[in-house]
């Protein structure tokens, strides 16, 4: 490998954020999911899989697939693209159109040409290898080393080499390394890891008690630039941790059943701040914008994961658990447990998004914390046994480690997601923080009105740094501890006004509380009100906006419909409901205006077709009612508008989908969708409504990994089962081609890693997802 003379560290951080994790984090939550699963470089022919949860189940809506080329189409998974210029990339666009408003939206790279590394020197320390030949093991504690593991062959270094490989690698590790601040056992004075092949196993497993460090990579993870670089961070994490810190290292003691609410939970975080690091410092790590693209996808898939995880443990009703129950298959218990530890990680991003400094820090001084571990600590995590004083403390753990992180006092916070949190083992762990409840507080506009906040920090003394002169503050400082109150001047405006109070302490970041103070009361009474519109027409299905202001600032809505009261909501929404609304504005004078508007449904238009007759030709004769003056009728077969009245006789052997609109001038409705089948010369009709949906299921649900797809369409038909991961990569395809009513697949895939799958049923031009979890 060629490397520049230049030397790039973790601690050269770029100043200009590309990349975080906010959108994944508290965005809406994402079902649709694409993937490529074949390039074919030669003809430009390019296979897209993935799925969608949510549908499109709205009749008429597809996937709107948008080619980077220039052309684009509707369609279901999977598609088939050539594209005729194979010296370029392609960026794809997947459109989900779950309405004719909602959508939703996601991009993938086709890389004919293939992304670029120029190396820099990183600390050979911390080199990573991926060897052509043996490597001899041992084991640093007795445990015991698998057979299985095998130098990685060069036929799984096509795209991208060998090298470039241990190069990316590397470039974790020593993110990693730096995040630990050195804090690791060093084998001779460095940490070299090892990746070697496992072809008996799905994943991926770190062995962190190897000398040489090593861990093991299962068959399709080495996918060229496409690989799952985050899950290859995750184990390096896993080395990198339980050899933390180097005088007492968590692996070896934290072992056993509840080892994952360490050892998983902070391998998810070190991952994805070291891809956050990644990711943002790109071009100083040689890396090119095709590169960048692949790892930005990469990464944010497993975060979207997490808050996955994140949002099953809160419906499940938070059932915090830290005990594998490996013994007895609980496959429930288990099922806590991943829930629970990847709370963690999730919470721990969700702080520091809101921070908005980045990774690097708040990482670094978790492991701060973490590195204080002793004998002491280890006799209250207890590893090897069940108890609630056991998982009382592992969750006071995190919360004291990540209070500590970002130095405040977050008990609360973890308890309303239902962490167990000991208040003496708080004490006994004695977290650094420094902060002030609650950050916002209210005033009254009268002089003399008081709020009550509290300082909460392990500091030896703080003070009020900053105050409004309008605000007055007692105690103006203090040691540990304690509560003090912020009593407001007059406020002489109708406006109200806020303050902001800054406390400060030797070695922690300022904290800080917003102080509201009402505005004064009105003295004259002026108020107005208004509504929109007086008698309103609506029709079927349509809805209408009723609006109300009023001149003053300081101003109450009060809605009612026919003398009940509606929210105090300003628009309102109304939706199919005849009857006299009236809002009421008061101020704070008690002066009162009332406007009404009355609201009229509109006639109700049911357009029915049916078929009446197939001619001797076979022409179909259909009719729609009710009929009626002032009705236009407008006609459509399989989406294509055709020339009708109140009946129509159309398309001499024509089979299809047909519809009718029906408008009076003022509202509007359309028929169900009416399939009409033609037999050749019989002089019969079939007409039935739109076929019903696919209909999947999957069980055992959860499995091991073996399990029964079980597919019924609404007539005799081919299908194609796809089993993806949750970023949409295939794991598994069946092409069944037998025209069944009812279709069963037995998948056996019990070598795959344990995770949430999708399992993708398509025919016929319909498509149905569901999932599967295996364990």
């Amino acid at each position: 490998m060629l490397f520049v003379a230049v030397t790039w560290s973790p601690t050269h951080a770029q100043t200009t954020e590309i990349f975080n994790y906010k959108q994944v984090l508290a965005g809406p939550n994402r079902t649709l999911t694409v993937s490529i699963n074949t390039v074919n470089r030669a003809t430009g022919e390019v296979v897209f899989g993935g799925g969608d949860s949510r549908g499109p189940t709205t009749p008429g809506l597809t996937f709107t697939w948008v080619w980077g080329d220039g052309t684009s189409n509707n369609g279901f998974f999977p598609q088939t693209k050539r594209y005729a210029d194979v010296t370029k990339n392609y960026v794809v666009r997947v459109i989900a159109n779950y309405s004719p408003t909602e959508k939703d939206t996601v991009e993938v790279l086709v890389d004919f040409v293939k992304g670029k590394i120029t190396p820099v020197a990183l600390d050979a320390r911390f080199r990573v290898f991926l060897p052509s030949q043996p490597v001899s093991l041992s084991s640093a504690n007795g445990y015991s080393i698998p057979a299985t593991l095998r130098p990685l062959p060069d036929n799984l270094f096509t795209d991208v080499s060998r090298a470039d490989f241990e190069y990316l690698f590397q470039i974790g590790s020593v993110i990693e390394h730096d995040f630990v601040n050195g804090d690791v056992v060093m084998p001779g004075g460095k940490f070299e890891q090892y990746a070697l092949r496992d072809s008996t196993f799905g994943g991926a497993y770190a062995l962190w008690y190897t000398r040489p460090v090593s861990f093991g990579i299962g068959n399709g993870f080495l996918k060229g630039a496409d690989s799952d670089f985050s899950s290859m961070y995750h184990e390096m994490a896993h080395n990198i941790t339980l050899n933390f810190p180097a005088s007492y290292q968590y692996g070896g003691k934290t072992d056993g059943p509840a080892n994952a609410i360490f050892s998983e939970a902070i391998a998810q975080i070190f991952q994805h701040a070291a891809g956050y690091e990644l990711i943002n410092n790109y071009q100083q790590y040689g890396l090119d914008d095709i590169w960048l693209f692949k790892l930005k996808q990469n990464f944010t898939s497993n975060v979207r994961f997490q808050r996955t995880l994140f949002n099953e443990y809160m419906s499940a009703g938070m059932p915090f658990q830290t005990y594998y129950n490996a013994n007895q298959n609980d496959a429930k218990r288990n099922r806590e447990v991943l829930q629970t530890f990847l709370t963690v990680p999730y919470m721990f991003f969700r702080y520091t998004e809101e921070q908005g400094k980045g990774y690097r820090a708040p990482v670094k001084r978790l492991m701060q914390f973490l590195g204080r571990l002793n004998a002491d600590w280890l006799k209250r995590y207890d590893p090897k046994t069940d108890s609630p004083a056991a998982n009382a403390f592992r969750a006071t753990l995190w919360v004291a480690a990540i209070s500590h992180t970002f130095q405040r006092d977050l008990r609360a916070d973890f308890r309303a997601i239902g962490y167990p949190v000991s208040d003496a083992d708080w004490a006994f762990l004695n977290p650094s923080v420094f902060s002030v409840s609650p950050g916002v507080v209210s005033v009254s506009a009268t002089a003399g009105n008081v709020a009550s906040v509290s300082v909460t920090t392990s500091a030896s003394s703080w003070s009020i740094a900053n105050a409004p002169a309008w605000l007055t503050v007692s105690p103006r400082q203090g040691t540990g501890s304690q509560s003090l109150t912020i009593a407001a001047a007059a406020n002489a405006s109708v406006s109200s006004r806020t303050g902001v109070v800054t406390f400060a302490a030797p070695d922690f970041p300022a904290s800080s509380v917003t102080v509201v103070q009402a505005g004064a009361a009105v003295n004259s009474c002026s108020l107005t009100a208004g509504l929109s519109g007086s008698s309103l027409t609506l029709c079927q299905g349509s809805s209408i906006t009723l609006t109300a202001s009023g001149s003053q600032t300081n101003v109450a809505y009060s809605w009612q419909r026919d003398g009940t009261a509606l929210p105090n909501i300003t628009p309102m929404i109304v939706i199919n409901n005849s009857g006299t609304y009236a809002v009421t504005l008061l101020d704070l004078n008690n002066c009162t205006a009332t406007v009404s508007a009355t609201v009229v449904d509109g006639p109700v238009v049911a357009p029915v077709i049916a078929a009446v007759s197939v001619t001797s030709t076979g022409a179909v004769s259909l009719s729609a009612t009710p009929t009626g003056p002032g009705l236009t009728y407008q006609w459509s077969l399989s989406g294509t508008a055709i020339t009708g009245a109140t009946s129509v006789t159309y398309a001499v052997r024509q089979s299809g989908v047909y519809q009718v609109a029906v408008s009076n001038g003022v509202c509007a409705a359309t028929s169900p969708p009416l399939t009409v089948n033609v037999a050749t010369g019989s002089g019969r009709v079939a007409a039935e409504s739109a076929p019903e949906l696919l209909r999947l299921n999957v069980s055992p649900n959860p499995s091991s990994g073996r399990f029964i797809i079980r597919l019924q369409l609404p007539e005799p038909a081919p299908a194609t089962l796809l089993l993806t991961d949750v970023s949409g990569r295939v794991v598994q395809e069946w092409r069944l081609k037998a025209s069944r009513t009812v279709h069963e697949q037995e998948a056996d895939l019990r070598n795959i890693p344990a995770g949430i799958y999708l399992v993708v049923a398509e025919s016929g031009g319909m498509q149905v997802v569901n999932r599967v979890l295996v364990e």
